[in-house]
């Protein structure tokens, strides 16, 4: 680098020459709006932050109803699956084809 040729923050030379700086009074408002800009980056940040806590506690929400309904059909349709197994192993008695048959398409559709 030539000697003289560094430019320092007040926009000079080193050996004292002052630069144009593009559009200056332009230049210096950006300057003066950095600091707004930066706190709403945080600003923006700390609602995405809050907006994810929120999501992660919805998704929570969402599984603990999934599985709460998974168990509470679950549990009535393996009733049904046991009783339509017990009436086709004749322990109750005899069942005629058109009862068996659907009795059977129950049990099949239990396997899918």
């Amino acid at each position: 680098m030539e000697n003289g040729s560094f430019i320092g923050w007040n926009g000079k030379k080193m050996d004292g020459q002052v630069l144009p700086i593009h559009g200056s009074a332009t230049y210096r408002l950006k300057l003066i709006n950095l600091p707004w800009v930066v706190m709403r980056f945080f600003e923006a940040y700390h609602t995405v932050e809050e907006m994810k806590d929120q999501l992660m506690i919805a998704d929570q929400i969402k599984d603990d109803f999934l599985s709460n309904t998974s168990h509470e059909l679950r549990t009535p349709l393996n009733v049904i699956v046991n009783i339509s197994d017990t009436l086709l192993k004749g322990v109750t008695g005899h069942i005629d084809d058109e009862q068996q048959k659907i009795w059977k398409s129950l049990l099949e559709a239990e396997g899918d």
